[in-house]
């Protein structure tokens, strides 16, 4: 019993004898007639009758609210058992997801939010799960619930992005990444980041400069980041190739050279110079652009790139001869080997081919795609044992898949080099000469279709 309640009726009892004393002598008075309506009742029965009245609804009282403190108490009680619940449920979703068991962490996740439906983060785990999952429109779903849970923060609208992105919807993502930064304007970097990469995927260059642009007015003073660099510096190259598409080739060859004063060795760039110059009737210049950028790089898609160039004007011998000096001057040998060697092939000069890819192989450790490379040519010639054993050897060799470049970024293999990789969209982060390591998986996809020429070795 609360003190309330025991002073309550100490007061209530002492008041009922002060009555009752005070009355007494006289009862006469007490036996006197009070009338109600049609009832008679004795001024006693009547102060009795008030007295019971007032103590039975002060009873009523003090139960109900008893009562309600009780419910209360048990009410509070079980949720705090339910949202202890969904914390046990949260962490094992956790650390299932942890472990790879997506379908088991969505189960787990989805038993937290009906333990304690308020439970922010569970929404937000959940959610996640399910975009990791494939299933987007369940996560988009979720992170809606997440965002009216709490308004005022970020992390749903961010999810939201991801979800629309992974969906494919670009246009709710955008939405979504623009409330963020108008919500944010000096402070939006992440946003602002996914919105670049959001435009770069849409192919809205102009977009993607001006996001570009705000993001490094925000970083002015720090540090940028080599990926932002990079993506900057892509996003100019982009820009420029959509002016030369507009017949606008000597301001894009301007703003080209400016990226490259910036970052000699940036890959998009130099391609992108050398196909301009090449365009324009200077195919000594796009040679040279591509030359002095493998003297910096060692990357063997400028060499393609070279090959394809001199192809184009029916001048083979010329690749070839300049691709056997690299060979012999021993700058970045093994990359010149193979753009050699896949030239060869191209012209179908197997017997050429084979000699070069074979001291590769040797020399090189036995990359798998310069065996894959020199089956092919041991087939052509009739060598059937020779490339058998090469096969073999390549199948058993580590690894997953059989591309012919690598992104640094974020290790996806691609069939072939690119400025930008299809995966992650990194720029200038696609290489094709890390597929010369020792223990490479990358094997030869087939070889582009082009003339056939009749070239001595010796030429």
């Amino acid at each position: 019993m609360r003190i309330r309640t025991f002073i309550t009726m100490i007061l209530v009892l002492a008041l009922s004898a002060a009555v009752v004393f005070l009355l007494l002598p006289n009862r006469d008075t007490l036996e006197l007639p009070f009338v109600i309506g049609n009832y008679s009742i004795s001024v006693w029965g009547a102060i009795v009758s008030a007295f019971t009245l007032g103590a039975l609804f002060g009873l009523v009282f003090e139960l109900t609210g008893l009562g309600r403190g009780a419910a209360t108490r048990l009410r509070a009680l079980w949720s705090s058992r339910q949202r202890q619940a969904g914390r046990r449920a949260l962490e094992r979703g956790r650390q299932a997801e942890r472990e790879s068991r997506i379908d088991e962490a969505i189960v787990c996740y989805r038993e937290a939010v009906h333990k304690s439906p308020r439970d922010f983060r569970a929404r937000m785990q959940l959610g996640d799960a399910l975009r990791r999952a494939g299933r987007t429109a369940a996560a988009i779903g979720e992170h809606e619930q997440a965002r009216l849970l709490d308004p005022e923060s970020d992390e749903p609208g961010h999810a939201l992005a991801l979800d629309h992105l992974e969906a494919g919807h670009l246009d709710d993502a955008r939405r979504e990444l623009t409330s963020l930064v108008e919500r944010s304007p000096k402070s939006a970097i992440g946003p602002l980041r996914q919105l670049r990469d959001l435009e770069i995927r849409a192919g809205r260059w102009e977009d993607a400069e001006r996001a570009q642009r705000r993001l490094e007015s925000l970083l002015r003073g720090q540090p940028a980041s080599e990926r932002d660099h990079r993506q900057g510096l892509g996003i100019r190259t982009e820009s420029a190739r959509e002016r030369a598409r507009g017949n606008h080739a000597r301001s894009a060859s301007g703003i080209v050279k400016r990226i490259l004063k910036t970052d000699p060795d940036f890959l998009p760039a130099i391609v992108l110079l050398a196909e301009l110059q090449a365009e324009a009737g200077d195919p000594a210049g796009a040679r040279k652009t591509l030359l002095l950028g493998f003297g910096r790089t060692g990357e063997p898609a400028l060499l393609a790139e070279l090959a394809e160039i001199d192809l184009a004007r029916e001048r083979p011998e010329d690749a070839i001869a300049t691709l056997r000096g690299l060979v012999a001057g021993q700058q970045h040998a093994h990359a010149a080997q193979l753009a050699l060697g896949k030239l060869y092939q191209r012209l179908e000069m197997h017997d050429e081919a084979a000699e070069v890819l074979g001291r590769l192989h040797v020399e090189a450790g036995g990359p798998a795609l310069v065996g894959s490379l020199l089956g092919r040519s041991e087939e052509r010639r009739g060598q059937v044992g020779r490339a058998a054993a090469l096969y073999r050897e390549v199948l058993l060799s580590p690894g997953r898949g059989i591309p012919e470049a690598v992104c640094g970024a974020c290790q996806a293999e691609l069939e072939s080099w690119a400025p930008r990789c299809h995966e992650c969209g990194a720029f200038g982060a696609v290489s094709s000469s890390g597929t010369l390591g020792p223990t490479d998986s990358s094997l030869d996809r087939g070889l582009a279709t082009g003339p056939v020429y009749s070239v001595k070795s010796s030429d």
